[in-house]
């Protein structure tokens, strides 16, 4: 796989010890472009942005609806290429990385609500076990019956075998071990964004992915991570995996991959984790916000007050903007805990210099 066209930024070689990033989530690249200075002044030195990918609208709430790809190219409702590369140079400019959200585990599935049309079958929702993909899913993926995941759904998430072999419940999953759909990954997304000048991935449910070393249940082993994404992580770029609700175990094996790790958990600390006081789904998912997981329960201030906490003890973190929220963020605690993390990292880039 070649990266050739890639852009050799080298800004952020002393900023990966310490990433303060910016979570400006469903956010329009327009609307971000005038927010660069800003987030620079408040010590963020990474934004993670929304999923680009074509998406399904039907029957969907908009916050979740981008985790419902219908495709792989680049260019939706929020940004086009285009204005991914412009904003890429513009934060550039301000020594910070885009990190651009990757939803390549699924895409998005037929639901009883969805009015299919005059050629579909309905027959293939009934009938099959597995989520079947939306008809809008982008035609080189839904015709291939090698890209599917066959092992129904999830129904335990505490089941290895099941996390890697079945989807998502109502959304189809994508057979990563393929060679064949890994290329076209690589092709259609990896490098564009790359040749944009996006600086870091976020892999989406990457938990659902096996590891090279597990076997699927047709036997075979998964090689995504040391063939799709070394490479780019070699080539430079910061690759965040989200491995929620796992053990210390499960969660080093993917670091082992090359990857940071997003992770919910607060019982253990490694160096490579990215950690954070409230997420997206921590506050917007109907099925988390309301449970002692969701955080929609704290106010800002609580929300803030945790991000010093985190900054005291972790490497990298995360701030998750809230919807219609163009306050909190800009407040001088963050700026204070953005920066105290900052001179930490800075005590230990020398130290491994010295070393």
């Amino acid at each position: 796989m070649s990266y050739n066209d890639h852009r050799d930024y080298n800004l952020h070689n002393d900023h990966d010890d310490n990433i303060r990033m910016f979570h400006a989530f469903n956010y329009y690249l327009s609307h971000l472009m005038g927010m660069a200075e800003d987030i620079s002044k408040q010590g963020f030195n990474y934004v993670l942005i929304q999923s680009l990918q074509p998406y399904k609208t039907e029957n969907l709430p908009r916050w979740c609806a981008p985790y419902q790809p219908t495709g792989l190219s680049i260019g939706n409702d929020y940004g086009s290429m285009f204005e991914l590369e412009k904003l890429c140079r513009h934060f550039e400019s301000y020594g910070i990385g885009i990190v651009l959200d990757a939803v390549i585990n699924h895409m998005a599935g037929i639901t009883s609500k969805d009015i299919p049309p005059s050629n579909f079958d309905p027959t293939q929702w009934f009938l099959s076990k597995n989520p079947v993909p939306y008809w809008y899913v982008d035609e080189k993926l839904r015709s291939n019956p090698h890209f599917w995941k066959n092992g129904g759904e999830i129904s335990d998430w505490n089941n290895r075998d099941q996390v890697i072999n079945a989807s998502i419940p109502g959304l189809p999953g994508l057979k990563l071990d393929n060679y064949e759909l890994q290329d076209l990954i690589n092709s259609e997304f990896f490098q564009p964004a790359i040749n944009c000048g996006v600086q870091g991935f976020r892999i989406d449910a990457a938990k659902n992915t096996a590891l090279p070393d597990e076997f699927l249940s047709n036997r075979s082993n998964c090689h995504f991570f040391p063939r799709v994404i070394k490479p780019i992580v070699d080539n430079g770029i910061i690759v965040f995996a989200e491995v929620l609700n796992s053990d210390e175990k499960l969660t080093k094996r993917y670091i082992n991959e090359g990857m940071k790790v997003i992770t919910d958990r607060g019982d253990f600390w490694l160096p490579e984790l990215l950690k954070y006081p409230e997420s997206h789904d921590s506050y917007l998912s109907p099925e988390i916000a309301n449970t002692p997981a969701g955080t929609r329960r704290y106010n800002t201030d609580e929300i803030n007050s945790r991000y010093r906490e985190l900054a005291e003890k972790s490497n990298h973190i995360l701030y998750y903007t809230r919807p219609f929220d163009d306050r909190s963020w800009r407040l001088d605690i963050i700026q204070q805990a953005n920066f105290i993390n900052e001179a930490k990292g800075k005590e230990r880039t020398l130290a491994k210099r010295i070393a």
